[in-house]
C-alpha cells in the first residue's frame, strides 16, 4: 500500500501514526539525547500523554504504558546520580553551568509534586536534596536532637534582628547574601 493512496479521512492510520510518534518520543534514548533537561521533559510528555489517552479510548492503554514509561525513565535518571552535585544540576535542568547559576531543582520536584508522581518525590536521591536545600545554610542542625534543635531556634531566632540591621548595612556581605539565599529557600519551600 503506498502512503500517497491513504485518504486523509483514514482515522485509523492518523492514530496509528501518532501512537507511533509518541513512542517514538517517549524512548529512554530519545529523551536522553535531544534535551538539555530530560527530566522536565519526561513530566511535559507524561501530561500530554494522559490527556491523549483520555481522548483516544482506542490507545489508551498504549498510551497510559507510555507515560508510565516516560516516569520510570525520570525515576531512573534520578537513580543513575552518583553525587549531589550531579542531582542538583539533573533536576535544576542545567548541566553546563556553574554552580550559582544553575536552576532550582525546587521547580523540578513542585512539578513532580503537581503531577501526582509520588514515586518520584519519594525516591530518597530527591529526598536527600530536598533536605540539603532546605538545611543548605545550617547543615548542623539536621544533626540535631530534639532539645539541641530547640536550643539552636532559640538562640537564632533571638539573633535574628541583628542579623537582619547588619543586613541593611553591609548587604553585598557573603555573610549577608547567605543569610538572604537560605531566607529565600524557605520561603520558595512553602509556595
Amino acid at each position: 500500500m503506498r502512503t500517497a493512496s491513504i485518504l486523509p479521512e483514514d482515522s485509523l492510520i492518523l492514530e496509528q501514526q501518532r501512537l507511533h510518534t509518541y513512542q517514538a518520543l517517549s524512548s529512554s534514548a530519545y529523551l536522553a539525547l535531544t534535551t538539555s533537561d530530560p527530566v522536565s521533559t519526561a513530566f511535559i510528555l507524561r501530561n500530554e500523554l494522559y490527556q491523549l489517552a483520555s481522548q483516544e479510548k482506542q490507545f489508551k492503554e498504549e498510551y497510559s504504558e507510555l507515560a508510565v514509561k516516560c516516569m520510570d525513565f525520570a525515576i531512573s535518571c534520578v537513580d543513575l546520580c552518583r553525587t549531589s552535585d550531579e542531582l542538583h544540576c539533573l533536576l535544576g535542568g542545567t548541566i553546563n553551568s556553574k554552580p550559582h547559576d544553575r536552576g532550582n531543582p525546587l521547580n523540578t520536584i513542585k512539578n513532580a509534586i503537581q503531577s501526582h508522581e509520588k514515586k518520584f518525590v519519594a525516591h530518597p536521591n530527591c529526598q536527600h536534596q530536598m533536605e540539603n536545600l532546605f538545611y543548605s545554610l545550617m547543615f548542623c542542625i539536621r544533626d540535631f536532637e530534639g532539645l539541641q534543635r530547640l536550643q539552636f531556634v532559640i538562640i537564632f531566632l533571638s539573633l535574628l534582628p541583628f542579623l537582619y540591621i547588619i543586613y541593611l548595612f553591609f548587604p553585598h556581605f557573603k555573610f549577608c547574601l547567605d543569610l538572604l539565599n537560605q531566607y529565600s529557600v524557605i520561603t520558595e519551600h512553602r509556595k
